[in-house]
């Protein structure tokens, strides 16, 4: 299977997901629901649209990928992804 993409600012050095998933927590509890795009990590892949919120069981995504490759690389991805934001909640 292959690795899960790396994210990151537009323009910026890609992020593994499980750094990302650790920035994530605390800001929602701050700062409540909130949106973002990310550019998806080898570029091919376009970007993703993040829904992110905060619920009482846990935190709740919406991926939203730009292209084809990167709905499919997410998809190919999705085990490992979970396991990687799970510390989230």
């Amino acid at each position: 299977q292959p690795p899960a993409p790396a994210v990151g600012p537009r323009g910026g050095p890609p992020v593994p997901v499980a750094d990302l998933a650790d920035r994530l927590g605390p800001a929602l509890r701050r700062h409540g629901p909130t949106s973002l795009s990310l550019q998806l990590h080898p570029a091919e892949l376009g970007t993703v649209q993040v829904d992110v919120r905060l619920g009482d069981d846990g935190v709740h995504l919406r991926l939203l990928p730009t292209l084809d490759a990167g709905h499919a690389r997410l998809h190919e991805t999705l085990t490992e992804l979970r396991r990687d934001l799970a510390p989230v909640g």
